[in-house]
């Protein structure tokens, strides 16, 4: 699972990055029959983690197929999206009604993971395409708790701690229940959360700033997030009492 775009020699090297032809992957994404489509996808799967801007142009066929009910491979297309996502997130940006609907809807499975990932990967550069559609995936997180899921809450949370409101009860219930696992994600949103001052997330900002998140400082001292606690200890005034 790649984290960021890897640098242009990485990108060139392989055989899926000598092979791949992108006007011959869009022609077959494109086709009338479903197994010229499949190898079509084969393809962009197999390349998009060495040469992800090669395979930017397709995106508007990949989001396609996931729109198509009847095309088996939607799992694959999500792998996709989410791997371009890191690489050219303002062109996937676009899909993004499309990512969630699939997303919301397939929650949990193998699709789903990348649906939340991709969703995450978006929101790093354009968090405005994905606040709106909060709500949405809130009832598939109230459901199963996703670690992408999470991380993707804390992203917006920082350009658009409105958004998360509907989120707070998740985000208390991943920070109190499952701290070892959602604790840097969790208390970042919430953090986030708790410093609005927008009138309108008064109720969802003050459970923020109430939340029992004792369980979690040391679990954020354990964990890679351990680098955000100081942020994450801001706005929850319980965890810097208990942490003094």
């Amino acid at each position: 699972m790649r984290s960021g775009a890897p640098g242009e020699g990485d990108r060139d090297s392989g055989p899926s990055s000598d092979e791949f032809d992108v006007l011959a992957a869009l022609t077959g994404l494109d086709a009338d029959d479903a197994e010229t489509r499949a190898e079509a996808l084969t393809a962009v799967r197999a390349a998009v983690d060495d040469v992800p801007e090669r395979c930017a142009p397709t995106v508007p066929k990949l989001r396609s197929l996931l729109e198509d009910p009847s095309f088996d491979g939607s799992a694959d297309v999500l792998y996709c999206l989410a791997e371009l996502a890191v690489a050219v997130p303002t062109d996937v940006a676009p899909s993004t009604d499309s990512i969630v609907a699939f997303t919301a809807a397939h929650h949990p499975s193998a699709g789903s993971a990348d649906g939340f990932r991709c969703l995450a990967n978006v929101a790093r550069e354009r968090p405005d395409a994905v606040a709106g559609h909060v709500d949405e995936l809130v009832t598939s997180l109230e459901t199963e708790l996703d670690e992408w899921g999470l991380t993707l809450l804390a992203r917006l949370s920082a350009e658009e701690p409105a958004a998360v409101a509907p989120a707070a009860s998740v985000l208390v219930d991943a920070l109190e229940e499952t701290p070892d696992r959602y604790a840097s994600d969790a208390c970042v949103a919430l953090a986030n959360l708790s410093r609005a001052d927008d009138t309108a997330l008064e109720d969802a900002a003050a459970l923020a700033r109430t939340v029992d998140t004792s369980r979690c400082v040391d679990a954020l001292d354990e964990s890679d997030g351990a680098v955000l606690r100081p942020d994450a200890l801001e706005g929850v005034p319980s965890v810097v009492e208990e942490s003094r």
